[in-house]
């Protein structure tokens, strides 16, 4: 089973929520997965945004789309790890299929991700690394103009090529998410103007200057991730990430904005249905703001 040593009642009028990014397909939970979604859903976390890395987790997420229906929404697209391990004929040919598959009904993606640029140095170690996620970035924004779909956009490091990318290449009437942003507030809100929503992890919970600082981001504008099994916030215990952690990081996040979690989950739900053209299930929401106890205050460290 995977660990993670924590469990959160859910009280919240709705309680019906989206985790806006993770990988279910990841082959690290593929032993656990029924109890992965069982707990997440015990959570209140009903529906699942993937983010595709490449041709086989692409078939894998169609196999658990099959298995567990259509609260796994899938997304398409090469992973910029995946584009930095592999050839520039690989990617053509990953690239073809990726054409092949968007336009199609049945492979029921709600977006084209996550693609991206990461420029770690680690990353950057790769011969012609820089390059290559470029062309796969661009050749995948050009993709979902063209197929009218939302982009799942992973940047590390990149925020300012990714912001050069989208204005060069835009606009993208069809919007999408910043996956896991941790850039500064500058870069969010030219996110933002671009059509862009941002999507917060837990990864960034262990820096109270980026806690203070999100406040100057429109909470209208931000949904909340866990992306599972990775980014389990620091101090939380061993093991994996889990969908089923989303109610305690969005707990973590709220205080930023002087609201509650479930205040964030239920408007990320809005937020998330309309992006993704999803049933609407719940009517708009106004978040008040709600002082309320953090029930995970005390894992966060500066």
């Amino acid at each position: 089973m995977v660990k993670n040593g924590w469990r959160e009642r859910v009280n919240s009028m709705t309680g019906s929520w989206i985790d806006a990014h993770c990988h279910l397909a990841d082959q690290r939970l593929a032993a656990d997965i029924e109890q992965v979604i069982e707990h997440s859903r015990h959570q209140g976390v009903t529906s699942w945004v993937q983010g595709g890395v490449g041709p086989r987790d692409w078939e894998r997420q169609q196999k658990l789309r099959k298995r567990f229906g259509k609260s796994v929404l899938p997304s398409f697209g090469l992973h910029p790890w995946w584009v930095t391990n592999h050839s520039e004929a690989e990617i053509d040919s990953a690239l073809h299929q990726l054409h092949q598959l968007l336009p199609s009904r049945s492979s029921h993606a709600v977006a084209i991700g996550e693609i991206g640029l990461d420029l770690h140095p680690k990353r950057l170690r790769h011969p012609n690394a820089f390059t290559k996620q470029l062309r796969a970035f661009e050749a995948e924004l050009r993709l979902a103009k063209q197929v009218r779909l939302p982009v799942i956009i992973h940047s590390v490091r990149s925020d300012h090529h990714i912001l050069d990318a989208l204005t060069r290449l835009g606009p993208f009437p069809n919007g999408g998410l910043i996956h896991s942003f941790s850039g500064t507030v500058s870069h969010g809100l030219a996110f933002i103007e671009r059509g862009f929503h941002l999507s917060l992890s837990g990864a960034q919970l262990s820096s109270a200057k980026r806690l203070r600082s999100y406040a100057e981001l429109p909470i209208d504008q931000i949904v909340i991730e866990t992306d599972a099994p990775d980014q389990l916030p620091r101090g939380w215990g061993g093991g994996l990430n889990e969908p089923a952690n989303l109610l305690r990081i969005a707990n973590a996040w709220a205080n930023t904005w002087q609201t509650t979690g479930a205040m964030l989950l239920d408007n990320g739900r809005i937020i998330l249905e309309a992006l993704f053209a999803l049933p609407t299930i719940h009517s708009p929401i106004t978040p008040n703001p709600v002082s309320s106890p953090d029930p995970a205050s005390h894992d966060r460290k500066a």
